[in-house]
């Protein structure tokens, strides 16, 4: 319930504790943008989805609404997901993790544009027991995907890399999508990248994981 920040002091790869930022419940992602820090830290008592925070841990607003279901769990369980903050854009993009869709808000919290990877096969989600229960399970014809352990990255200046997990019988693998931020047009990239933290010009910086070595 609290993220640490840390201030460079050198040169080197050096650094101190300058503060820690208090929450309202667990972060499950963040990202900053300028002064700004966008954390999903739904709870079961709350309908927003991310959270505004200032550089003082101060709340500064809530966006994006999390998924509808009368049952508070079920609602929590369905709202996990990835995020990305764009500073160029000024935006704060959401994925949940089994659904096909990227929403894009404002940081006053208005939803700007929604992204839909076309080829995304949705695993089953039914509510049982008056949603007291949540059954998952995957379409008749594999593979299906999902945004869990996946991740959206800033690259180039207009664009953002969508990667999905790719689930099937097989091992799992990645399906990368370039996608525009000012046309919603989509690319598929190629299954064959690595899972990518960051970028850096036209550097991709890869997470190390098999069969993939550092880079």
């Amino acid at each position: 319930m609290k993220i640490e920040v840390f201030s460079r002091i050198n040169k080197e790869i050096d650094f101190e504790h300058e503060k820690t930022l208090f929450l309202k419940t667990y972060a499950l992602n963040f990202c900053k943008l300028d002064s700004t820090i966008a954390v999903t830290d739904i709870s079961e008592a709350d309908e927003n989805l991310l959270s505004l925070y200032n550089k003082q841990g101060e709340l500064q607003g809530e966006v994006g609404k999390m998924y509808k279901s009368k049952n508070p769990s079920v609602r929590h369980r369905l709202s996990r997901g990835i995020i990305l903050c764009s500073e160029k854009y000024q935006r704060v993009l959401n994925a949940f993790y089994f659904f096909p869709y990227i929403y894009s808000y404002s940081y006053s919290g208005d939803l700007v544009r929604t992204y839909q990877i076309d080829d995304f096969d949705v695993q089953r989600v039914v509510e049982k027991d008056q949603g007291r229960t949540v059954k998952y399970s995957p379409p008749s014809i594999q593979p299906f995907h999902s945004f869990g352990s996946s991740n959206l990255v800033s690259i180039l200046e207009d664009y953002f890399l969508a990667q999905v997990r790719d689930l099937t019988n097989e091992a799992e693998k990645l399906d990368s999508y370039l996608i525009s931020f000012k046309t919603g047009e989509s690319i598929y990239m190629s299954s064959e990248l690595p899972l990518i933290s960051s970028a850096k010009d036209s550097l991709l910086i890869a997470i190390e994981q098999n069969p993939f070595a550092k880079c």
